[in-house]
């Protein structure tokens, strides 16, 4: 028997209040101040498969974050999300 090997990502949602020192004058070049909810989260699931094949409701978005992965790393497509 073959193990399917399976990655799963959560990321919490987060409300961004504002950046941080834009200017680079506290040393600072990035950063913002936000808030991660709980409620909310993007959840992403990948693994091998025979051919492509992405559902839920974020399918085309993934669809065309997929091509272009695929494309610049120049690897397989077949993968279900």
């Amino acid at each position: 028997m073959t193990q399917q090997l399976k990655i799963s990502v959560i990321a919490p949602a987060r409300l961004h209040m504002g950046f941080i020192d834009l200017s680079g004058s506290l040393g600072r070049h990035f950063g913002s101040i936000g808030v991660a909810l709980n409620e909310h989260a993007t959840r992403l699931s990948a693994s091998f498969a025979e051919q492509r094949r992405i559902t839920g409701p974020s399918a085309p978005r993934a669809e065309q974050c997929l091509t272009m992965l695929c494309k610049a790393l120049k690897v397989s497509d077949k993968v279900s999300i």
